[in-house]
C-alpha cells in the first residue's frame, strides 16, 4: 500500500513480494531528498530493486511539476493536462503481466469530473487505469486490453483518493480508498505483449485523454 496511505503498523511496499514499481513524490529521486517547489520533473526513480527503470519526460511544457505541501505536508507531482504533461517508462518486459497483478494510484484531481483522464496506461490500451470514461462521472474504470470495466459509485475525484485494480486470474477487484467496489463490465485477462508504460496519459506513442492534477504515489506489483 503507498506509504502515504497506510497505516504505521502495515509494511512498506518494499516488504510485500513482486513489486516491480514504486514512484514517491516524497522521495523522487531515490536519495531521501525532495526537489524544490515548482522544479519541473524528467525522471522519477523506481524506488525498487528494478531502480534503473526510472519514468521519464524530456519536452520542457510535458513535464510534472513537482509541488509541495500538497497532501498533509507531503508534495505530489501536478500534471498539466493543458500542456500534456505525462512520463514514460520504457522497461517493457516489467510491466508484461499474466496471472496476476496490483496496481495503486494515489492521486487527486482538478479537471471536471466529466473528463476523460488516465492515471496509468501500458502501450496504446493493454491496460489503462481512467477516471470518468465517457460520462461515467466520477468512476473509476480499468481497461483490461478486451473489456472495460467501471466502477458502480462515483467518487469526488478532487479529493485524494487511493485508486486500486487487482488480477488474480480469474478474479478482478476495484477498490477505492481500501474499500471494495462493486463494479460493471466483463473481467478476462490482460494482454501481455511487450509495451511502455505511461503515467498520467493514455496511449505512449500519441498520448490522449491527459490526467489533470497531483499524483502522490504509484505502486505496481506482480
Amino acid at each position: 500500500m503507498p506509504i502515504l496511505g497506510r497505516s504505521p503498523s502495515m509494511p512498506i511496499p518494499l516488504q510485500i513480494p513482486g513489486s516491480i514499481l514504486w514512484h514517491s513524490s516524497y522521495d523522487p529521486s531515490n536519495n531521501g531528498t525532495q526537489f524544490a517547489n515548482g522544479t519541473s520533473v524528467s525522471a522519477w526513480y523506481n524506488k525498487t530493486y528494478f531502480a534503473t527503470n526510472n519514468s521519464q519526460q524530456s519536452t520542457a511544457l510535458a513535464k510534472p511539476v513537482y509541488t509541495s505541501n500538497v497532501l498533509a505536508g507531503k508534495p505530489a507531482m501536478l500534471f498539466n493536462s493543458a500542456f500534456g504533461a505525462n512520463m514514460l517508462n520504457s522497461a517493457q518486459s516489467l510491466f508484461s503481466v499474466s496471472s496476476s497483478f496490483s496496481i495503486y494510484v494515489l492521486a487527486a484531481s482538478n479537471a471536471p469530473s466529466t473528463t476523460n483522464q488516465s492515471m496509468l496506461c501500458k502501450g496504446v490500451q493493454d491496460y489503462i487505469l481512467q477516471l470518468n470514461k465517457g460520462t461515467a462521472s466520477g468512476k473509476l474504470a480499468f481497461y483490461n486490453g478486451t473489456n472495460w470495466v467501471e466502477s458502480v459509485n462515483s467518487f469526488t475525484i478532487t479529493n485524494y483518493n487511493l485508486y486500486c485494480v487487482t488480477w488474480n486470474s480469474p478474479t478482478f477487484a476495484m477498490y477505492v480508498n481500501n474499500v471494495s467496489q462493486s463494479t460493471t463490465g466483463a473481467t478476462s485477462n490482460t494482454t501481455t505483449s511487450a509495451t511502455n508504460l505511461i503515467i498520467g496519459a493514455q496511449a505512449a506513442a500519441s498520448p490522449l485523454n491527459f490526467f489533470s492534477g497531483y499524483i502522490v504515489e504509484v505502486l505496481m506489483y506482480n
